[in-house]
């Protein structure tokens, strides 16, 4: 007998401040002020700082600062 085999995981893809400010074109100071005030959604590994897309996307459909 076959073992089952578990379908593979889609893991959200990782995006630096730097790729998410060049997308909106804005400031990369601009995305580190919404990372801090909590309207956008980032994880912190170790100095770094990412977002994933899937927080980018509810980000920009509910953001009206845009």
């Amino acid at each position: 007998m076959s073992k089952p085999t578990n379908p593979p995981i889609s893991l959200p893809k990782l995006l630096t401040i730097k790729q998410v400010a060049d997308y909106i074109q804005f400031s990369t100071r601009q995305v580190r002020r919404w990372i801090a005030s909590g309207a956008l959604k980032a994880h912190q590994y170790g100095r770094s700082w990412r977002i994933a897309e899937n927080d980018l996307a509810l980000f920009l459909a509910s953001s009206k600062c845009l």
